[in-house]
Order: structure tokens, then C-alpha cells, then sequence
């Protein structure tokens, strides 16, 4: 079964869910503003920048 990913706010109510699909690593900007979730090694997966 994929992956999901969910963001969340401060408050800890959901502000997006993301699709699904093969992701092992997320990455974050400094600033808050981009998301990058990404399937590299043994997971054969995408990246996906929002």
C-alpha cells in the first residue's frame, strides 16, 4: 500500500493532503515555504515539490 503524506498546521488540524505513491524522504526549506517529498534508493518512486 503507497505511502500518504499529510501536512498539518500549529494548531494540529490538517491543511493538505498530498497523493499518494512511493515516497521514503521528505525535505523542508528553511523558511517554511517549499515541501519536497521524494522515493530514492530502493523505492523506485518521484519527486513532487509543493
Amino acid at each position: 500500500m503507497p505511502s500518504k503524506a499529510t501536512v498539518f498546521n500549529s494548531k494540529c488540524d490538517i491543511a493538505w493532503e498530498l497523493s499518494s505513491g512511493a515516497k521514503n524522504v521528505a525535505y523542508y526549506s528553511f523558511d517554511g515555504i517549499h515541501l519536497a517529498l521524494c522515493g530514492f534508493g530502493n523505492v523506485a518512486g518521484n519527486m513532487e515539490i509543493w
